[in-house]
């Protein structure tokens, strides 16, 4: 069963020492933040992260621009963290879907839910 929710996993949600290992040797620090709480990384951190995953970021971009409702995303939007482990469920769900018709009613209601959350997740304003 897919787990819907846009929101990434705590690290509590990780009991097995060896996948945290595995997780931190993959991994770099925003990364591993990110799993915890992305939105305590600081405005730059998250800048980093960004520009670190600019090949990610216009791909995911380019895939849910046309999957989601109004009003659009922009540059600004961080499509990139589809393409971190915390949000891995949801990038998986949407797949390479070209139209909200070809997701289901679940993929269509997180992957809004994350845009909705997420919009102002690059601004330099408190969330």
């Amino acid at each position: 069963m897919t787990n819907s929710n846009p929101q990434p996993f705590s690290s509590q949600d990780l009991s097995d020492r060896s996948a945290v290992a595995t997780i931190e040797g993959e991994q770099n620090t925003l990364q591993i933040k990110l799993l915890d709480d992305p939105w305590s990384l600081t405005h730059q951190e998250r800048l980093g992260l960004r520009t670190s995953l600019a090949r990610e970021q216009v791909q995911w971009l380019r895939r849910i621009e046309g999957l989601i409702e109004p009003p659009a995303i922009d540059d600004a939007f961080p499509a990139f963290l589809l393409a971190t482990k915390p949000f891995a469920h949801l990038g998986d769900a949407v797949s390479d879907a070209g139209d909200r018709s070809e997701l289901g009613t679940g993929a269509t209601d997180a992957l809004q839910r994350f845009v909705d959350r997420y919009r102002s997740f690059l601004s330099d304003a408190p969330n």
